[in-house]
């Protein structure tokens, strides 16, 4: 931390800037007083859509995407910290079913040589490879830090209904985020990464959560005591203290999500070589439907709360990104293990109902 508290006159990169947190992370960098270089793909959306700081002198907007080295290079110049908030939603094609395609360790790979351009959607090109490419360039740059957003189902076993689904609608995306993550978390690399995995997000501030609006006039007639709290936990943090997670859906405000990146990026100790499930906890419209844990378990900022957190664990030394990959979780098993389990299960459901009505009709 100390050596990188020296970068903090410099910019930060943040990439997915136009989007819903980003924006929010670019204002939260320039109120306070921090230089930032915004990475877009549309200028235009830049300038009229994303609500982005564009009078700020401390904000310089560079147009690229993660698919072109020399674009992010441009972008990473001089920075200090990179925080890393895009992502893809792409939904799942027929030919991404394909074996080869599906098992493989890249979908794209038999096609590469002659349409290299094509599909730069894909979870993959986004989620994986672009933000691999990112991380070197970033490291090759002179920056220090990296803050990486994925999702909190990216921690869920690869057979959680959840996860399921997700990878079954969506080209493999968690997959391709935990592969990601794998290697942002090995020593292929000298950068300091912190990895933020949001439950449910929200538009919500935590504020908002308490007020009790009247249905005829839309103004807010009580405002309730309800104790919202911040929760960052350390990946596994639940499975090694046997406690039971709460339901999803784990919800968060963006605006906290971009707090806590900031938090990051700007060098808390704490925040070190971490991988954080971060939510809200407590109860009140917009963080259920169920109750979300105890208000107790959480704090009012992100710095009390990553100061509950350990010692940061030591730089990775374990396996490089070839093992990595090698011991990569079976999500596409458990993909295509689900449409057999759902048939076999409609089929002794509708079995069952069968034969419960032919002895109440015998």
């Amino acid at each position: 931390a100390d050596s990188f508290s020296a970068d903090l006159t410099r910019p930060t990169l943040v990439v997915g800037s136009t989007g819903k947190v980003g924006r929010l992370v670019v204002s939260e960098l320039v109120s306070q007083g921090r230089p930032v270089h915004a990475l877009v793909r549309n200028a235009t959306k830049a300038r009229e859509d994303a609500k982005l700081p564009l009078d700020s002198e401390l904000l310089k907007v560079f147009c690229g995407d993660l698919h072109s080295e020399a674009e992010l290079r441009a972008a990473c110049q001089g920075c200090g910290a990179v925080i890393a908030v895009s992502g893809t939603t792409r939904f799942s094609k027929p030919g991404d079913f394909l074996p080869w395609r599906f098992f493989g360790n890249d979908p794209m790979a038999a096609r590469r040589a002659t349409r290299p351009l094509e599909d730069l959607t894909h979870p993959y090109a986004v989620n994986y490879e672009g933000i691999v490419r990112l991380a070197r360039v970033a490291e090759e740059s002179g920056a220090t830090k990296f803050v990486r957003l994925t999702g909190l189902s990216v921690g869920f076993p690869v057979y959680n209904p959840v996860t399921v689904l997700f990878n079954l609608l969506l080209s493999l995306t968690g997959k391709w985020h935990d592969r990601a993550e794998k290697y942002l978390r090995s020593r292929q690399h000298a950068l300091d990464v912190t990895i933020l995995r949001p439950g449910g997000l929200s538009d919500l501030d935590r504020g908002d959560l308490c007020k009790v609006e009247s249905e005829d006039e839309g103004e807010c007639l009580v405002e309730e005591t309800v104790n919202v709290q911040l929760v960052a936990s350390e990946d596994g943090a639940y499975k090694e203290k046997k406690q039971k997670p709460p339901p999803p859906p784990g919800r968060i405000g963006r605006r906290d999500v971009a707090a806590l990146a900031v938090e990051c990026a700007l060098g808390n100790p704490k925040a070190s070589r971490r991988t954080l499930s971060i939510r809200w906890v407590g109860s009140g419209d917009g963080i259920g439907p169920a109750p979300q844990g105890d208000a107790s378990e959480g704090s009012p900022s992100w710095a009390m709360e990553l100061e509950k957190l350990d010692a940061p664990p030591p730089p990775p030394s374990g396996p490089d990104v070839s093992a990595a990959v090698r011991k990569s979780r079976p999500y596409a098993a458990a993909v295509a293990a689900a449409p057999p389990l759902i048939l076999l299960f409609a089929a002794g459901a509708a079995g069952l109902l069968k034969w419960t009505a032919a002895k109440m009709l015998g």
